[in-house]
């Protein structure tokens, strides 16, 4: 008898390492597969070769969206944002009663006073994590305007927006473009009603080249490069 359960215990450990096994093969399978996350992509051709084919579908739902523009972001602040930073020439940097705060991961003084208040400090700024970050700006961007309605190529756009000057300024030229009044009602109404298409993106790409280089880079010549650079780079990689 005894005899009997030390091999059946064998055998249930034997059992339990075969599944175990199988499931480290999925696992290593799935981190050499080409659908890996996009914070894991960093070269231009695995980019295109991996997610590229994204940018056809026009029809996600909107948990997929909210996944994809999560991915879009953590790609975007990994490439281009750096930790905490308190530069005093950055006017981004500060509360709206002229305290210096910071920035970390993209996530600015400016956006956090005005988003979440109760995160309007040093502390709560040097507290965000990359995922925090993500979460913050995917949730800035679909809280109210609907997604469902944004085909992905405008989705790459308005994250641009996002994280250069406020997806409120993208609503701005969106109104601009239907002859609206600059609201973010009617912007809104616009998504709903007629959703987005490749020329109202293109509209969108022109005119935030036209503010980098006339506005940006008058005002703030510090980081005039850095925006450009960024800015041709990220139209040339997501295709714009």
């Amino acid at each position: 008898m005894m005899f009997r359960n030390i091999i059946r215990m064998f055998y249930g450990t034997k059992k339990t390492l075969r599944v175990l096994f199988c499931v480290f093969l999925i696992i290593d399978a799935r981190y050499r597969a080409d659908t890996l996350c996009i914070n894991e992509i960093t070269d231009k051709q695995h980019f295109y070769n991996s997610y590229h084919h994204v940018s056809y579908w026009r029809h996600i739902d909107s948990v997929n969206k909210v996944m994809y523009i999560m991915d879009m972001l953590r790609y975007w602040i990994i490439r281009y944002e750096g930790g905490y930073q308190e530069h005093q020439e950055d006017a981004g940097n500060y509360s709206p009663d002229g305290k210096l705060i910071g920035t970390k991961h993209g996530i600015s003084a400016a956006f956090v006073c005005r988003y979440k208040p109760h995160m309007c400090s040093k502390y709560y700024i040097n507290k965000i994590t990359l995922e925090d970050a993500v979460c913050l700006v995917a949730e800035y961007m679909a809280e109210r305007r609907p997604i469902c309605n944004m085909d992905t190529t405008f989705l790459k756009v308005y994250i641009m927006y996002a994280m250069h000057y406020g997806i409120e300024v993208a609503d701005y030229f969106v109104c601009q473009y239907y002859g609206l009044a600059p609201s973010a009602e009617n912007a809104i109404k616009v998504y709903t009603e007629k959703g987005t298409d490749e020329a109202l993106s293109k509209y969108l790409v022109k005119k935030m080249e036209d503010m980098i280089n006339n506005y940006s880079c008058v005002n703030k010549p510090i980081f005039c490069t850095s925006w450009r650079r960024r800015f041709y780079e990220i139209v040339e990689m997501w295709r714009l």
